[in-house]
């Protein structure tokens, strides 16, 4: 019946996000060129140090499995070159991530700065950007990234009789299997949270190069 054709289906999604690698290709700095026009003794500068960032190009729906991979595969990068001091990840090609790869992304995000080396974030859409937030992973965004996420958030209205976020996100896991991302209110009470503009140093921006900056 129904329920038999949407397991299979979900099964199907599981198999061939599986199958995808969560990395799809990196660079390091010296490879990769910021947006900025800067005048030939910075870039050589640049390519002196760029050793020292590492860009990983994400790719597919994050969930449990592949959440986990992406946690092993940002360990062995950072393992590997005791040099790297930055590494930036790029979720162009992420359509999705659910909270157990949130929790992942957290656990590894505290490994590599114990090793000196921060994660940085890009490219997002609104749903990862919102989820990464709500878990306090983002903390300092780019002026550029939050106009751009503000002008599309909606207002939240909130009606008692209705389940809560958490209760309808516990009610689709236990029905699904599988995580989902936050819902997009939540970004409505994180932006608070946010360190105040030139602050410290950002840990998101709307594009890869952008870091490099």
């Amino acid at each position: 019946g129904i329920g038999a054709g949407l397991a299979l289906t979900l099964l199907t999604f599981l198999r061939q996000s599986t199958m995808t690698p969560p990395v799809g290709s990196k660079s390091d700095g010296a490879q990769t060129m910021s947006r900025t026009l800067r005048p030939v003794w910075e870039l050589e500068v640049l390519r002196r140090v760029g050793s020292r960032i590492v860009i990983l190009y994400l790719q597919g729906p994050l969930f449990f499995g592949s959440g986990q991979a992406l946690a092993t595969s940002i360990s062995q990068t950072v393992e590997e070159n005791s040099a790297v001091q930055f590494c930036v990840l790029s979720f162009a090609k992420v359509s999705s991530i659910d909270y157990s790869a949130v929790k992942q992304l957290k656990s590894v995000m505290e490994k590599t700065r114990r090793r000196s080396c921060t994660l940085i974030f890009c490219r997002m859409n609104d749903g990862v950007y919102t989820a990464l937030c709500a878990a306090d992973i983002i903390k300092s965004p780019d002026k550029d990234l939050r106009m751009l996420h503000e002008t599309r958030e909606e207002p939240c209205i909130c009606d008692e009789s209705t389940p809560s976020d958490a209760q309808q996100q516990g009610n689709l896991e236990e029905q699904c299997g599988v995580g989902i991302a936050p819902p997009k209110s939540m970004s409505l009470r994180r932006v608070n949270s946010f360190k105040p503009l030139g602050s410290g140093a950002y840990d998101a921006f709307d594009h890869d190069t952008d870091a490099l900056d």
